[in-house]
C-alpha cells in the first residue's frame, strides 16, 4: 500500500461584486473565510469548497453551514454512502434554516476525500473539479446548470427544494505519483480560457505558482466573482526521500 502525501494550497477571496466573501473553503479540518493557507497532510485529507448563492447575507451563511457541516469529518467518511448522508444532512440544516426566515439561502459545493491512493469527489452546483495526470487535465465534476433567457442558472444545490438537491460522486484512484487535483468555483474558471488554464496546471511550477498565477489569469480575464480554489499534489512515500512526514501548516 502506498503511503501518499497530500501537499496543499487553498486560496479564498471576495470579488469586486460583492460586499462579503460568500465563498468557503474547509480544508484540513480548517475553515477559510479569506487568505491563503498551505501545508501537507499524510495518508488523509478532506478538502471542500463552497460558493454561497442567493444574496450576500444568504449566500455567505449558505457557505458557511455547508463548510461547517464536513468539519470533523475526514476520519469519519469512510465510503461514497457516508460522504453522501452527510451531503443530505448539510442540505437539510440549510433547509431548516430557510424555514426560519433565511429564505434566500444556498450553496455549489465540491470536494475531495483523499485516503491514500484513493479519492472521492463529490459535487453539486457548478463548483468544479480538474484532475491533472501524465500529462492531461480533465475535468470530473459536472456542471449542474441549465440555460433560461440567455443566463446560466444552477440546476443543483444546496438548499434547494424538490429534485434540487442531488449531489453526485466520483471515486477514483491516483495512477501517477504527484498527480493533482484542482478545486475552484466559477469566479476562476470562468475568466480563464481552457487552453490557459490547462497550460497552468500543466507547467512545472509548484502548487502555490500554480495558483497564483490562476488567481492573475482570473483577474486578467475580468472575473469580479468571489474567487476560491484548493490544489492538491498527491505523493508517495519513495518520492518523497522520507520514511516519516510530519503534518505541517503554514
Amino acid at each position: 500500500m502506498l503511503h501518499c502525501y497530500y501537499n496543499y494550497t487553498a486560496y479564498t477571496g471576495k470579488g469586486s461584486r460583492h460586499n462579503q466573501n460568500e465563498d468557503r473553503i474547509l480544508i484540513a479540518d480548517r475553515i477559510m473565510e479569506h487568505g491563503t493557507h498551505s501545508g501537507t497532510e499524510t495518508g488523509r485529507l478532506l478538502a471542500v469548497v463552497c460558493d454561497g448563492v442567493g444574496g450576500e447575507a444568504g449566500g455567505a451563511q449558505a457557505a458557511q453551514l455547508a463548510a461547517e457541516g464536513f468539519r470533523g469529518s475526514a476520519e469519519t467518511l469512510k465510503s461514497p454512502v457516508s460522504v453522501m448522508r452527510k451531503l443530505n444532512r448539510i442540505h437539510a440544516n440549510i433547509m431548516q434554516k430557510q424555514q426560519a426566515g433565511c429564505s434566500r439561502m444556498a450553496a455549489a459545493a465540491a470536494g475531495l476525500l483523499c485516503f491514500q491512493e484513493r479519492f472521492i469527489a463529490f459535487y453539486i452546483g457548478d463548483t468544479r473539479i480538474y484532475r491533472i495526470e501524465s500529462g492531461s487535465v480533465r475535468q470530473i465534476s459536472t456542471d449542474h446548470t441549465v440555460t433560461e433567457g440567455g443566463r446560466l442558472k444552477l440546476a443543483r444545490y444546496l438548499g434547494g427544494g424538490g429534485f434540487a438537491c442531488q449531489p453526485a460522486l466520483r471515486c477514483g484512484s491516483f495512477h501517477a505519483d504527484a498527480a493533482e487535483m484542482l478545486i475552484c468555483t466559477d469566479g476562476i474558471y470562468r475568466a480563464i480560457p481552457e487552453t490557459a488554464l490547462h497550460a497552468i496546471l500543466l507547467s512545472d511550477h509548484t502548487p502555490a505558482e500554480k495558483q497564483q498565477l490562476l488567481l492573475n489569469a482570473a483577474a486578467h480575464g475580468g472575473s469580479d466573482d468571489d474567487k476560491s480554489l484548493v490544489l492538491i499534489r498527491c505523493e508517495n512515500q519513495s518520492s518523497s526521500g522520507s520514511g516519516n512526514a510530519a503534518s505541517r501548516t503554514s
